[in-house]
């Protein structure tokens, strides 16, 4: 507790039992039918992947400041799916940027950058560009 506040130790604490919950669940999401996407820009690499299990919806949700873990039980029942964008950072690791949830009805309702941000034009290019050539369409 040293160093702490009460209000940081309890989000600390919450964090560490949020994440053995999506550890112990675990589950797999229903693959959905759409692609996945890759696009190299010099000098920047770009994917945009589903998220498929329980966990890694937990870490996606986590790194980016935002609620998406919440929505685990849609992506259970397959009322919808969850998307992330990712940039391949000066350490060869994928890092995510934008998180995007896809109902079934191949529509995209959501789209935000870390912490409920606004995407920028770039970001919002790309999810543009996937969401063309998967045909989707635009709620947000």
């Amino acid at each position: 507790m040293k160093g702490r506040t009460p209000r940081s130790f309890r989000r600390q604490f919450l964090a560490y039992i949020y994440n053995q919950k999506a550890a112990a669940n675990n589950s797999q999401f229903p693959l959905s039918k759409l692609e996945a996407f890759h696009q190299e820009a010099s000098p920047n690499q770009y994917k945009i992947v589903q998220i498929v299990s329980d966990y890694e919806l937990y870490l996606e949700g986590y790194w980016m400041g935002h609620c998406v873990y919440s929505y685990a039980e849609e992506c259970c029942n397959g009322e919808s799916t969850i998307w992330s964008l990712k940039q391949l950072d000066e350490k060869e690791e994928w890092v995510s940027k934008v998180t995007i949830e896809v109902k079934w009805q191949k529509e995209i309702t959501q789209a935000y950058a870390r912490f409920n941000r606004s995407l920028n034009k770039h970001q919002e290019e790309l999810v543009r560009a996937w969401a063309a050539r998967e045909n989707l369409t635009f709620d947000w």
